[in-house]
Protein backbone atom coordinates (compact mmCIF):
# COMPACT_ATOMS: atom_id res chain seq x y z
CA UNK A 1 0.00 0.00 0.00
CA UNK A 2 2.82 2.24 1.03
CA UNK A 3 4.62 1.95 -2.51
CA UNK A 4 1.75 2.59 -4.42
CA UNK A 5 0.96 5.24 -2.65
CA UNK A 6 3.97 6.90 -2.83
CA UNK A 7 4.29 5.84 -6.39
CA UNK A 8 0.94 7.82 -7.89
CA UNK A 9 -0.19 11.12 -7.91
CA UNK A 10 -2.18 11.70 -4.65
CA UNK A 11 -4.92 13.11 -6.77
CA UNK A 12 -5.37 10.40 -8.66
CA UNK A 13 -8.13 7.43 -8.59
CA UNK A 14 -5.70 4.97 -7.83
CA UNK A 15 -4.49 6.75 -4.60
CA UNK A 16 -7.76 7.54 -3.32
CA UNK A 17 -9.02 3.86 -3.91
CA UNK A 18 -5.76 2.23 -2.59
CA UNK A 19 -5.82 4.56 0.71
CA UNK A 20 -9.39 4.46 1.48
CA UNK A 21 -9.35 0.92 0.87
CA UNK A 22 -6.01 0.11 3.13
CA UNK A 23 -7.86 2.57 5.98
CA UNK A 24 -11.24 0.95 5.62
CA UNK A 25 -9.62 -1.96 6.56
CA UNK A 26 -8.60 -1.44 9.65
CA UNK A 27 -12.02 -0.32 10.97
CA UNK A 28 -11.80 -0.95 14.94
CA UNK A 29 -15.81 -2.31 13.98
CA UNK A 30 -15.39 -4.37 11.68
CA UNK A 31 -11.93 -5.88 11.08
CA UNK A 32 -9.20 -7.27 13.41
CA UNK A 33 -6.23 -6.11 11.40
CA UNK A 34 -5.29 -3.36 14.23
CA UNK A 35 -1.57 -3.21 14.04
CA UNK A 36 -0.53 0.31 14.95
CA UNK A 37 2.21 0.52 12.62
CA UNK A 38 0.28 -0.33 9.84
CA UNK A 39 -2.53 2.23 10.12
CA UNK A 40 0.07 4.66 11.25
CA UNK A 41 1.92 4.46 8.24
CA UNK A 42 -0.81 4.41 5.99
CA UNK A 43 -2.27 7.57 7.21
CA UNK A 44 0.83 9.48 7.49
CA UNK A 45 1.19 8.87 3.78
CA UNK A 46 -2.54 10.28 3.26
CA UNK A 47 -1.80 13.24 5.55
CA UNK A 48 1.53 13.91 3.99
CA UNK A 49 0.56 13.91 0.42
CA UNK A 50 -2.72 15.24 1.38
CA UNK A 51 -4.35 12.25 -0.59
CA UNK A 52 -8.32 12.89 -0.79
CA UNK A 53 -9.96 10.23 1.70
CA UNK A 54 -13.61 8.86 1.14
CA UNK A 55 -16.12 9.63 4.12
CA UNK A 56 -16.00 6.06 5.44
CA UNK A 57 -11.91 6.07 5.71
CA UNK A 58 -12.21 9.41 7.57
CA UNK A 59 -14.60 7.89 9.94
CA UNK A 60 -12.72 4.86 10.74
CA UNK A 61 -9.76 7.80 11.44
CA UNK A 62 -11.45 9.25 13.61
CA UNK A 63 -13.06 6.11 15.67
CA UNK A 64 -9.43 5.37 16.32
CA UNK A 65 -8.96 8.35 17.68
CA UNK A 66 -12.45 8.65 19.22
CA UNK A 67 -12.36 5.61 21.66
CA UNK A 68 -10.80 6.86 24.78
CA UNK A 69 -12.62 10.73 24.80
CA UNK A 70 -14.31 10.96 28.06
CA UNK A 71 -15.37 14.84 26.91
CA UNK A 72 -17.04 16.58 24.07
CA UNK A 73 -13.99 19.29 24.21
CA UNK A 74 -11.88 16.26 23.32
CA UNK A 75 -14.57 14.97 20.60
CA UNK A 76 -14.53 18.74 19.06
CA UNK A 77 -10.29 18.37 19.32
CA UNK A 78 -10.16 14.97 17.11
CA UNK A 79 -12.95 16.54 14.73
CA UNK A 80 -11.08 19.81 14.38
CA UNK A 81 -7.23 17.95 13.73
CA UNK A 82 -8.80 15.32 11.29
CA UNK A 83 -9.93 18.50 9.31
CA UNK A 84 -6.25 19.62 9.12
CA UNK A 85 -4.52 17.21 8.49
CA UNK A 86 -6.36 16.02 6.04
CA UNK A 87 -7.22 19.48 4.61
CA UNK A 88 -11.12 18.95 4.79
CA UNK A 89 -13.56 21.47 5.25
CA UNK A 90 -16.41 19.32 6.68
CA UNK A 91 -17.21 15.40 6.99
CA UNK A 92 -19.18 13.47 5.32
CA UNK A 93 -22.54 11.12 6.17
CA UNK A 94 -20.36 8.40 8.20
CA UNK A 95 -17.80 10.67 9.85
CA UNK A 96 -20.50 13.02 11.33
CA UNK A 97 -22.83 10.28 12.23
CA UNK A 98 -19.84 8.96 14.28
CA UNK A 99 -19.19 12.26 16.07
CA UNK A 100 -22.79 12.17 16.93
CA UNK A 101 -22.94 8.72 18.26
CA UNK A 102 -19.52 9.41 20.78
CA UNK A 103 -21.23 12.99 22.01
CA UNK A 104 -24.40 11.37 22.59
CA UNK A 105 -22.66 8.41 24.61
CA UNK A 106 -20.93 11.03 26.67
CA UNK A 107 -23.65 13.01 27.43
CA UNK A 108 -25.87 9.27 28.41
CA UNK A 109 -23.38 8.24 30.14
CA UNK A 110 -23.49 11.50 32.16
CA UNK A 111 -19.40 12.36 31.48
CA UNK A 112 -20.75 16.01 29.77
CA UNK A 113 -23.66 17.96 29.15
CA UNK A 114 -25.71 18.99 25.87
CA UNK A 115 -24.57 21.53 24.38
CA UNK A 116 -25.05 24.45 20.91
CA UNK A 117 -22.52 22.70 19.06
CA UNK A 118 -23.60 19.21 19.33
CA UNK A 119 -27.12 20.48 17.87
CA UNK A 120 -25.42 22.08 15.10
CA UNK A 121 -23.43 19.03 14.42
CA UNK A 122 -26.52 17.01 13.96
CA UNK A 123 -28.48 19.03 12.08
CA UNK A 124 -25.24 19.27 9.85
CA UNK A 125 -26.12 15.20 9.32
CA UNK A 126 -29.71 16.07 8.52
CA UNK A 127 -28.48 18.65 5.60
CA UNK A 128 -26.50 15.65 4.48
CA UNK A 129 -29.20 13.07 4.75
CA UNK A 130 -31.65 15.45 3.17
CA UNK A 131 -30.00 16.63 0.63
CA UNK A 132 -28.93 12.79 -0.49
CA UNK A 133 -32.52 12.03 -0.35
CA UNK A 134 -33.52 14.82 -2.95
CA UNK A 135 -31.18 13.74 -5.40
CA UNK A 136 -33.15 10.48 -5.14
CA UNK A 137 -30.47 8.28 -3.47
CA UNK A 138 -32.36 7.79 0.06
CA UNK A 139 -32.47 4.39 -0.09
CA UNK A 140 -28.34 4.32 -0.69
CA UNK A 141 -28.61 6.47 3.05
CA UNK A 142 -27.46 3.43 5.73
CA UNK A 143 -29.91 3.08 8.35
CA UNK A 144 -27.01 3.25 11.22
CA UNK A 145 -26.22 7.39 10.13
CA UNK A 146 -30.87 7.55 9.97
CA UNK A 147 -30.47 6.03 14.01
CA UNK A 148 -27.19 8.52 14.47
CA UNK A 149 -29.51 11.45 13.65
CA UNK A 150 -32.87 10.31 16.04
CA UNK A 151 -30.03 9.43 18.90
CA UNK A 152 -28.67 12.81 18.28
CA UNK A 153 -31.62 14.60 18.29
CA UNK A 154 -33.44 12.39 21.42
CA UNK A 155 -29.71 12.75 23.58
CA UNK A 156 -30.35 16.92 23.06
CA UNK A 157 -34.05 16.37 24.54
CA UNK A 158 -35.44 17.64 20.45
CA UNK A 159 -37.84 15.42 20.38
CA UNK A 160 -39.72 17.64 17.76
CA UNK A 161 -36.98 17.42 15.18
CA UNK A 162 -37.07 13.83 16.29
CA UNK A 163 -40.30 13.47 14.88
CA UNK A 164 -39.89 15.28 11.74
CA UNK A 165 -37.08 13.23 11.03
CA UNK A 166 -39.16 9.90 11.51
CA UNK A 167 -41.72 11.55 9.08
CA UNK A 168 -38.91 12.44 6.69
CA UNK A 169 -38.01 9.06 6.90
CA UNK A 170 -41.65 7.52 6.51
CA UNK A 171 -41.94 9.93 3.38
CA UNK A 172 -39.22 8.48 1.54
CA UNK A 173 -39.11 4.98 2.48
CA UNK A 174 -41.40 3.67 5.54
CA UNK A 175 -39.12 0.27 5.31
CA UNK A 176 -36.30 2.22 6.96
CA UNK A 177 -38.54 2.38 9.56
CA UNK A 178 -37.49 -0.48 11.74
CA UNK A 179 -37.51 -1.76 15.69
CA UNK A 180 -34.56 -0.12 16.31
CA UNK A 181 -35.65 3.34 15.30
CA UNK A 182 -38.67 2.92 16.85
CA UNK A 183 -37.07 1.65 20.04
CA UNK A 184 -34.94 4.76 20.16
CA UNK A 185 -38.00 6.91 19.52
CA UNK A 186 -39.77 5.68 22.35
CA UNK A 187 -36.71 6.03 24.72
CA UNK A 188 -36.49 9.65 24.48
CA UNK A 189 -40.02 10.24 23.90
CA UNK A 190 -40.23 7.81 27.50
CA UNK A 191 -37.33 9.86 29.03
CA UNK A 192 -39.41 13.16 28.37
CA UNK A 193 -42.40 11.53 29.64
CA UNK A 194 -44.28 11.99 26.64
CA UNK A 195 -46.82 9.22 27.28
CA UNK A 196 -49.17 10.09 24.20
CA UNK A 197 -46.28 9.96 21.79
CA UNK A 198 -45.35 7.17 23.58
CA UNK A 199 -48.56 5.22 23.56
CA UNK A 200 -48.90 6.41 19.82
CA UNK A 201 -45.84 4.93 18.26
CA UNK A 202 -46.65 1.65 19.96
CA UNK A 203 -49.84 1.67 17.89
CA UNK A 204 -47.91 2.14 15.06
CA UNK A 205 -45.41 -0.24 15.54
CA UNK A 206 -48.82 -2.73 15.56
CA UNK A 207 -50.28 -1.63 12.40
CA UNK A 208 -47.14 -1.51 10.69
CA UNK A 209 -46.36 -5.56 12.40
CA UNK A 210 -43.07 -4.05 13.41
CA UNK A 211 -42.17 -6.63 16.46
CA UNK A 212 -41.81 -5.14 19.90
CA UNK A 213 -38.33 -5.95 21.55
CA UNK A 214 -37.41 -5.63 25.25
CA UNK A 215 -36.11 -2.37 24.54
CA UNK A 216 -40.08 -1.31 23.35
CA UNK A 217 -41.45 -2.78 26.81
CA UNK A 218 -38.26 -1.27 28.60
CA UNK A 219 -39.48 2.69 27.47
CA UNK A 220 -43.28 1.83 28.18
CA UNK A 221 -42.72 1.08 31.85
CA UNK A 222 -40.22 3.86 32.35
CA UNK A 223 -43.10 6.62 30.80
CA UNK A 224 -46.03 5.14 32.35
CA UNK A 225 -44.05 3.96 35.85
CA UNK A 226 -46.53 4.13 38.91
CA UNK A 227 -49.23 7.10 37.49
CA UNK A 228 -50.91 4.14 34.96
CA UNK A 229 -51.00 1.07 36.60
CA UNK A 230 -53.98 -0.50 34.74
CA UNK A 231 -51.67 0.39 31.22
CA UNK A 232 -48.48 -1.55 33.41
CA UNK A 233 -50.08 -4.40 34.14
CA UNK A 234 -51.76 -4.92 30.68
CA UNK A 235 -48.72 -4.48 28.87
CA UNK A 236 -46.63 -6.78 31.04
CA UNK A 237 -49.13 -9.46 30.14
CA UNK A 238 -49.01 -8.25 27.07
CA UNK A 239 -44.81 -8.43 27.11
CA UNK A 240 -44.69 -12.23 28.73
CA UNK A 241 -47.54 -13.66 26.32
CA UNK A 242 -44.97 -12.54 23.41
CA UNK A 243 -42.62 -14.61 24.77
CA UNK A 244 -40.52 -11.70 25.12
CA UNK A 245 -37.00 -12.36 26.87
CA UNK A 246 -36.55 -10.57 29.93
CA UNK A 247 -32.54 -10.05 30.80
CA UNK A 248 -31.15 -7.99 33.79
CA UNK A 249 -32.01 -4.28 32.93
CA UNK A 250 -35.30 -4.82 31.93
CA UNK A 251 -35.76 -6.91 35.27
CA UNK A 252 -34.28 -3.52 37.09
CA UNK A 253 -37.17 -1.77 35.68
CA UNK A 254 -39.53 -4.36 36.52
CA UNK A 255 -38.52 -4.60 40.17
CA UNK A 256 -38.92 -0.22 40.54
CA UNK A 257 -42.09 -0.32 38.72
CA UNK A 258 -43.91 -2.63 40.50
CA UNK A 259 -42.16 -1.96 44.15
CA UNK A 260 -43.17 1.62 43.20
CA UNK A 261 -46.94 0.34 42.87
CA UNK A 262 -46.94 -1.12 46.24
CA UNK A 263 -46.42 -5.22 44.56
CA UNK A 264 -44.03 -6.24 47.18
CA UNK A 265 -45.66 -9.66 46.82
CA UNK A 266 -44.79 -9.36 42.98
CA UNK A 267 -41.57 -8.10 43.72
CA UNK A 268 -40.70 -11.15 45.47
CA UNK A 269 -42.33 -13.41 42.75
CA UNK A 270 -39.56 -11.72 40.29
CA UNK A 271 -36.82 -12.07 42.59
CA UNK A 272 -36.97 -15.71 42.74
CA UNK A 273 -37.64 -15.85 38.93
CA UNK A 274 -34.26 -14.17 38.81
CA UNK A 275 -32.73 -16.86 40.88
CA UNK A 276 -33.57 -19.68 39.17
CA UNK A 277 -32.81 -18.44 36.09
CA UNK A 278 -29.41 -17.06 37.51
CA UNK A 279 -28.70 -21.03 38.27
CA UNK A 280 -29.30 -21.99 34.94
CA UNK A 281 -25.98 -19.47 34.08
CA UNK A 282 -28.60 -16.91 32.92
CA UNK A 283 -27.10 -12.97 33.99
CA UNK A 284 -30.26 -11.45 35.65
CA UNK A 285 -29.16 -9.41 38.02
CA UNK A 286 -27.86 -5.98 36.93
CA UNK A 287 -26.69 -3.34 39.43
CA UNK A 288 -29.79 -1.16 39.38
CA UNK A 289 -31.58 -4.14 40.39
CA UNK A 290 -30.11 -4.33 43.60
CA UNK A 291 -32.24 -0.59 45.18
CA UNK A 292 -36.02 -1.93 44.69
CA UNK A 293 -34.67 -5.29 45.99
CA UNK A 294 -32.98 -4.21 48.99
CA UNK A 295 -36.40 -1.51 49.34
CA UNK A 296 -38.98 -4.27 48.98
CA UNK A 297 -36.85 -6.46 51.57
CA UNK A 298 -36.35 -3.68 54.04
CA UNK A 299 -37.52 -5.70 56.64
CA UNK A 300 -36.46 -8.66 55.71
CA UNK A 301 -33.06 -9.26 57.64
CA UNK A 302 -31.85 -12.58 56.04
CA UNK A 303 -33.30 -11.88 52.47
CA UNK A 304 -31.60 -8.46 52.23
CA UNK A 305 -28.31 -9.57 53.54
CA UNK A 306 -28.56 -12.53 51.01
CA UNK A 307 -28.99 -10.07 48.13
CA UNK A 308 -26.55 -8.01 49.69
CA UNK A 309 -23.85 -11.21 49.97
CA UNK A 310 -25.21 -12.14 46.61
CA UNK A 311 -23.84 -8.61 44.91
CA UNK A 312 -20.81 -8.81 46.29
CA UNK A 313 -20.18 -12.36 45.08
CA UNK A 314 -20.79 -11.28 41.45
CA UNK A 315 -18.36 -8.52 42.25
CA UNK A 316 -21.04 -5.36 42.19
CA UNK A 317 -20.34 -3.95 45.04
CA UNK A 318 -18.50 -1.52 43.59
CA UNK A 319 -20.84 -0.27 41.49
CA UNK A 320 -21.74 2.93 43.06
CA UNK A 321 -25.70 2.62 42.68
CA UNK A 322 -25.03 -0.84 44.90
CA UNK A 323 -23.11 0.96 47.18
CA UNK A 324 -25.39 3.82 47.98
CA UNK A 325 -28.51 1.15 48.02
CA UNK A 326 -26.46 -0.81 50.76
CA UNK A 327 -25.59 2.25 52.41
CA UNK A 328 -29.68 3.39 52.62
CA UNK A 329 -30.43 0.07 53.41
CA UNK A 330 -27.89 -0.22 56.68
CA UNK A 331 -28.74 3.71 57.47
CA UNK A 332 -32.89 2.67 57.38
CA UNK A 333 -32.35 -0.19 59.71
CA UNK A 334 -30.23 1.38 62.02
CA UNK A 335 -26.86 -1.21 61.26
CA UNK A 336 -24.13 1.69 61.69
CA UNK A 337 -21.49 -0.16 61.80
CA UNK A 338 -22.04 -2.18 58.63
CA UNK A 339 -21.97 1.31 57.06
CA UNK A 340 -18.32 1.83 58.33
CA UNK A 341 -17.04 -1.55 57.24
CA UNK A 342 -18.51 -1.02 53.65
CA UNK A 343 -16.64 2.19 53.33
CA UNK A 344 -13.72 1.35 54.76
CA UNK A 345 -13.06 -1.79 51.87
CA UNK A 346 -14.39 0.68 48.82
CA UNK A 347 -11.08 1.65 46.83
CA UNK A 348 -12.69 4.92 45.74
CA UNK A 349 -15.79 6.82 46.99
CA UNK A 350 -17.82 8.43 43.88
CA UNK A 351 -20.56 10.97 44.33
CA UNK A 352 -23.33 8.66 44.39
CA UNK A 353 -21.92 6.87 47.38
CA UNK A 354 -20.93 10.40 49.00
CA UNK A 355 -24.49 11.17 48.68
CA UNK A 356 -25.89 8.30 50.21
CA UNK A 357 -23.41 8.94 53.32
CA UNK A 358 -24.00 12.48 53.63
CA UNK A 359 -28.05 11.36 53.72
CA UNK A 360 -27.23 9.14 56.48
CA UNK A 361 -25.73 12.16 58.57
CA UNK A 362 -28.65 13.88 58.33
CA UNK A 363 -31.08 11.59 58.84
CA UNK A 364 -28.80 10.53 62.18
CA UNK A 365 -28.52 14.06 62.99
CA UNK A 366 -24.58 14.42 62.81
CA UNK A 367 -23.68 17.82 62.18
CA UNK A 368 -19.73 17.87 62.16
CA UNK A 369 -19.44 14.32 61.03
CA UNK A 370 -21.75 16.08 57.96
CA UNK A 371 -19.71 18.91 57.50
CA UNK A 372 -15.94 16.93 57.73
CA UNK A 373 -17.77 14.57 54.59
CA UNK A 374 -18.80 17.52 52.61
CA UNK A 375 -15.19 18.78 52.96
CA UNK A 376 -13.50 15.43 52.57
CA UNK A 377 -15.37 15.49 49.06
CA UNK A 378 -14.32 19.04 47.88
CA UNK A 379 -10.74 17.92 49.03
CA UNK A 380 -10.78 14.95 47.39
CA UNK A 381 -11.76 16.81 44.02
CA UNK A 382 -14.50 14.61 43.25
CA UNK A 383 -17.05 16.19 40.97
CA UNK A 384 -19.84 17.62 42.88
CA UNK A 385 -23.46 16.68 41.29
CA UNK A 386 -26.68 18.69 41.45
CA UNK A 387 -27.83 15.97 44.22
CA UNK A 388 -25.10 16.38 46.24
CA UNK A 389 -25.78 20.20 46.47
CA UNK A 390 -29.58 19.42 47.22
CA UNK A 391 -28.79 17.00 50.52
CA UNK A 392 -26.28 19.58 51.64
CA UNK A 393 -28.99 22.55 51.01
CA UNK A 394 -31.56 20.67 52.81
CA UNK A 395 -29.16 19.63 55.47
CA UNK A 396 -27.94 22.91 56.40
CA UNK A 397 -31.45 24.45 56.11
CA UNK A 398 -33.15 21.45 58.79
CA UNK A 399 -30.01 22.81 61.40
CA UNK A 400 -30.71 26.42 60.67
CA UNK A 401 -27.10 26.64 59.74
CA UNK A 402 -27.63 30.18 57.38
CA UNK A 403 -23.38 30.65 56.38
CA UNK A 404 -22.86 26.62 54.88
CA UNK A 405 -26.38 27.24 53.24
CA UNK A 406 -24.86 30.52 51.85
CA UNK A 407 -21.57 28.98 51.14
CA UNK A 408 -23.21 25.93 49.72
CA UNK A 409 -25.55 28.28 47.20
CA UNK A 410 -22.54 30.26 45.93
CA UNK A 411 -20.20 26.92 45.08
CA UNK A 412 -23.53 25.57 43.39
CA UNK A 413 -23.87 29.05 41.47
CA UNK A 414 -20.02 29.16 40.85
CA UNK A 415 -20.13 25.04 38.82
CA UNK A 416 -21.01 24.35 35.84
CA UNK A 417 -23.62 22.06 36.50
CA UNK A 418 -27.21 22.75 35.18
CA UNK A 419 -29.31 22.17 38.73
CA UNK A 420 -32.65 20.79 38.29
CA UNK A 421 -35.75 21.98 39.88
CA UNK A 422 -35.53 19.87 43.12
CA UNK A 423 -32.84 22.02 43.64
CA UNK A 424 -34.38 25.75 42.79
CA UNK A 425 -36.91 24.20 45.54
CA UNK A 426 -34.79 23.21 48.09
CA UNK A 427 -32.83 26.77 47.82
CA UNK A 428 -36.13 28.71 48.06
CA UNK A 429 -38.00 26.68 50.82
CA UNK A 430 -34.70 26.41 52.71
CA UNK A 431 -34.20 30.33 52.99
CA UNK A 432 -37.73 31.15 53.35
CA UNK A 433 -37.66 28.58 56.77
CA UNK A 434 -35.03 31.20 57.49
CA UNK A 435 -36.94 34.46 56.88
CA UNK A 436 -34.57 35.28 54.16
CA UNK A 437 -37.19 36.03 51.01
CA UNK A 438 -35.00 38.29 49.77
Amino acid sequence: VSETLSSHDPDSLVATTVATAAIVAMNPDKSRVLVRENFDAVYGICREKQILLSDSAVAVVIKRRLASTTSMAQVYDIERDVKLELGIEELGMVASASIILKLSDLVQRGLSTSDGAMYTKVGHLQAIIESQADKGDFDAIEPQHLFSLVRGYGVLGKVEDMAHIAAFIKKHNQGQMDARLYDEMLRWHASNQNVKEVLALKEEMEKLRIPHTSGTYMSLFNCLHKFYPHLIKKYYDEMRQSGINIEGTLYARLLKTFIDLGEKDFVAHLYQEMKQKELQGINTFHPRAIPPLLKNFTHDKHKADEIIADAGRRGQLSAPTVQSAVVRYYSTTGRYDEIAKLVANVPGKTSQLYCALLNHQVKTNQRDAFRDLFQEIKNAGIAINSQVYLVAIRAFSKWRDKENMAAILEDARASNITHDDNFLVAVGEGFSSLGNTE
